[in-house]
């Protein structure tokens, strides 16, 4: 933006007839000043205390790595388009991504699989026998579905999965602990 020579003149006038003559600043605008102050403040404070910090002293970590081995005594249960499989036998039918109504504790509005629980339960019954006396096994199910399964039907295995107790112990959890392992389809030919 260029201002010619007389309009340059013009704004001069203009700012010398809004201060009279001999008139001094008789206020400071404070706030902005402290503004500023306080920003370069919490700067310094921030930069000594990381300079001066133990923490700055440099750590070599073990290698981490986020694949954790597959639980000796988790349970697998699969969700495939014609069945849902416990230990890779077919327990119960899948139609159109639901299992039957007839299949159901509810009916058409269950949540409840009831042939998956009784599986599930005998499965829990043995997870008892092979722990150590007194001693609380681990919960854990692996559930493996496609990445098209409705969720509803992912919920009703769920469900049923958590209301899987072990006959010995019926006041016992369910399992509680779930790995959920989704499997994508990628086009193999590019």
């Amino acid at each position: 933006m260029s201002f010619s020579v007389r309009e340059a003149r013009s704004v001069i006038r203009k700012a010398v007839r809004r201060v009279p003559e001999g008139d001094s600043v008789s206020t400071l605008n404070l706030t902005a000043m402290m503004d500023m102050m306080t920003i370069l403040l919490i700067f310094l404070i921030e930069t000594m205390a990381i300079a001066t910090s133990p923490l700055s002293i440099s750590v070599i970590l073990p290698p981490s790595s986020t694949r954790q081995p597959e639980p000796e005594q988790a349970k697998t249960v699969t969700i495939a388009r014609e069945a849902i499989l416990v230990e890779g036998l077919p327990v119960v039918k899948v139609l159109n991504g639901d299992v039957d109504p007839a299949e159901r504790k509810e009916g058409q509005f269950g949540s409840e699989i009831t042939k998956l629980r009784e599986v599930l339960s005998a499965h829990h019954e043995g997870l008892y026998k092979l722990s150590a006396p007194g001693e609380e096994p681990s919960h854990e199910l692996t559930i493996i579905a496609d990445k098209d399964v409705p969720y509803r039907l992912l919920y009703s295995v769920m469900y049923t999965s958590g209301q899987a107790t072990a006959k010995s112990h019926p006041d016992g959890p369910g399992f509680t602990k779930y790995r959920l392992i989704v499997l994508k389809n990628e086009p193999t030919g590019l």
